[in-house]
């Protein structure tokens, strides 16, 4: 399994695929406005899922990081 978790301006998408890539789960929830918001949220969504067996996952967030202040600009 694989995890995909799209951060946008508005929602956040987790999708979760099989090895062959075939689409198995997925969830959303609006963009929290805090960093620590977002982390919570991430938290209780990966714990709800049903399929939590991932090799890898990717991340994708808009515009660029500022990883020493862990923020994105």
């Amino acid at each position: 399994m694989y995890l995909a978790v799209d951060i946008g301006a508005t929602k956040v998408l987790l999708a979760v695929f099989s090895s062959s890539g075939k689409l198995v789960e997925q969830f959303k929830f609006p963009t929290p406005k805090t960093y620590q918001g977002l982390v919570s949220a991430l938290e209780d969504a990966t714990t709800n899922l049903e399929n939590k067996d991932f090799k890898r996952a990717a991340v994708a967030v808009p515009g660029r990081l500022d990883r020493k202040n862990g923020i994105g600009i």
